[in-house]
């Protein structure tokens, strides 16, 4: 699990076989936990991503988090993993998110939050939501981000393989940094350039595991 006042960044997941059976599994976290609220600063994930050679499995499960129960950033992130999980509760970055995005602070002042994905992309076969469809969409902010299926609450824009790959990732991508952030590979869909120089095959990134495979966290 991942609570506030983390930062996550610079963290990559490849080759790896997740299965949480009727709990769940996420990429990077299964679990973002509840707000202490009088305390808390959400918990922020950038520079992230999860390989094509990532499978996911789990009554809910996320590419990056499987369930957030408050209020998270993640930013300049990517998923290419298979994921699957309950109907609505899976996806791309986030599996199902539950909170409503309403609190009390120790006033009992009502204030409101959300949760908030920024230039982030999803591509895998199957076409999964960025978001689970149960999520409540309307406490979620997306800005620049994109996938290869629609999101309702305007979170993702659709963008098709071709035009993830190479140059046209430039055009597509729109709000992307490809001079400090990304990379574009030539029949690929871009890499973060922290991983610039991490041995790894990118020149497929359709998922097509179909079974288990050795898990390494790296």
């Amino acid at each position: 699990a991942i609570g506030g006042n983390a930062v996550v960044e610079n963290l990559g997941l490849a080759d790896s076989y997740i299965y949480g059976g009727d709990k769940f599994a996420g990429g990077l976290f299964s679990y973002v936990e509840n707000r202490a609220w009088t305390t808390y600063k959400e918990p922020i994930i950038r520079n992230c991503f999860i390989a094509e050679d990532v499978y996911l499995s789990g009554s809910c499960a996320g590419g990056i988090v499987a369930a957030n129960a408050t209020t998270i950033t993640i930013e300049n992130s990517y998923s290419l993993a298979t994921v699957e999980g309950a109907a609505t509760r899976y996806g791309g970055i986030i599996g199902y998110q539950w909170y409503n995005g309403i609190y009390k602070d120790q006033d009992n002042a009502s204030q409101i939050a959300k949760t908030n994905i920024i230039n982030c992309y999803v591509s895998e076969a199957k076409k999964i939501p960025v978001i689970g469809t149960l999520t409540y969409l309307d406490w979620v902010d997306g800005k620049n981000v994109y996938g290869l299926n629609s999101q309702t609450a305007n979170i993702s824009s659709v963008v098709s393989f071709g035009n993830m790959c190479g140059d046209k990732a430039k055009e597509y991508f729109k709000g992307f940094d490809f001079v400090n952030t990304w990379e574009t590979l030539e029949k690929s869909t871009p890499i973060l350039k922290v991983f610039k120089n991490v041995p790894h095959k990118y020149d497929v990134h359709f998922c097509r595991t179909k079974g288990p495979v050795t898990v390494s966290f790296e």
